[in-house]
């Protein structure tokens, strides 16, 4: 077993350390799996009844050169730069997020009154609500989406008529699933925004050694593995709870940065307003043709459109959740 091989046996080892949840590994890691356990002094029959799988079909997978190759049908050698560069870049991406996520929190949580609030994490689910706001009974008052970003739309002043520093893009669909999700619940739905120019996934990226994500890119460069997404989001809870310099460098940038709110009510209304003046793609013939993925977004002023994270926990503060409640109904916030 080489090297690589070897690390990515111990992150599987990490990963799949509830032996309650994960009695087996999924296939086809159950291979790999079962050939620890006979490294481990189980025989083979054994081994092949725990993970669920023939003695020969396990016999192959641990007589083979490497086990791990053998099981996931990639060689580590064939695992190119280019694509650690892209796994480091997708961990660049969600450690983003994350850091975005836990700076929000901890900053409501310092700034509401947590005799009268208290904000709830709902990430788990991986919905469009990041976290609840609730009042002393547990009851929601409203919901928070975290968007983070770190790119600056060069061409604002030219195509949305705003200075590039002072611009965001929203996806237009979101805002559109933001206000049903409001109605259908009956909750005021507020996204909390925050950018740092020049901290995007790229920068990240360089800060994860090579060798830390090379393990993992072998895992996900296998075809024969489904649901990857998993052990993505479990690296990065490795980078997050080691408080690695990735996670450090991106939280101190962006816990520092301001912060902003924008209610999916005045959102919709400045998108209904302000169309053809901020969704520039519509003025574009062939955007998608000539734009290929690209979202259609909605252009927002941080400074006019949108009010700080700060002057809307200091408004809950001293004048309660009905008044903030009722600016966001209207779309005054």
């Amino acid at each position: 077993m080489n090297q690589i091989s070897a690390a990515l046996a111990d992150l599987l080892k990490e990963f799949f350390a509830d032996t309650v949840r994960w009695p087996r590994w999924r296939k086809p890691l159950h291979l790999i799996q079962g050939t620890l356990l006979i490294e481990s002094g189980e025989t083979l029959e054994d081994a092949a009844r725990i993970v669920g799988t023939t003695a020969a079909r396990l016999l192959d997978a641990a007589t083979a050169a490497d086990p791990i190759e053998s099981a996931l049908r990639v060689r580590a050698a064939d695992v190119t730069t280019v694509a650690v560069d892209k796994l480091k870049r997708k961990i660049g991406e969600l450690v983003l997020a994350r850091a975005a996520e836990i700076a929000f929190q901890d900053i409501c949580t310092e700034q509401i009154d947590r005799r009268e609030f208290s904000i709830a994490d709902v990430r788990l689910g991986r919905t469009n609500t990041d976290f609840r706001l609730l009042n002393g009974g547990n009851r929601p008052l409203y919901r928070f989406n975290v968007k983070f970003f770190g790119s600056i739309f060069r061409r604002g002043a030219e195509m949305v008529k705003l200075d590039p520093t002072d611009c965001f893009p929203l996806a237009t669909y979101k805002i559109l699933a933001a206000l049903q999700e409001q109605e259908r619940e009956h909750l005021p739905y507020v996204f909390a925004i925050v950018g740092v120019p020049g901290l995007n996934a790229p920068a990240v990226a360089s800060i994860i050694p090579d060798e830390d994500a090379r393990p993992l890119a072998l895992l996900c460069e296998s075809s024969a593995v489904t649901r990857r997404r998993d052990f993505e989001d479990w690296f990065v809870d490795r980078i997050v709870d080691a408080r690695s310099p990735a996670f450090r460098t991106a939280y101190e940038r962006i816990r520092g940065a301001k912060w902003y709110v924008l209610s999916a009510r005045r959102a919709n209304l400045l998108l209904h307003n302000l169309l053809f003046e901020r969704v520039y793609a519509l003025a574009i013939p062939g955007f998608t043709q000539k734009f290929g993925r690209a979202e259609v977004d909605m252009h927002f002023s941080l400074s006019k459109d949108l009010v700080t994270l700060q002057d809307f926990l200091a408004v809950l503060r001293s004048d309660g959740q009905g008044k903030v409640t009722t600016m966001l109904e209207r779309g005054t916030y």
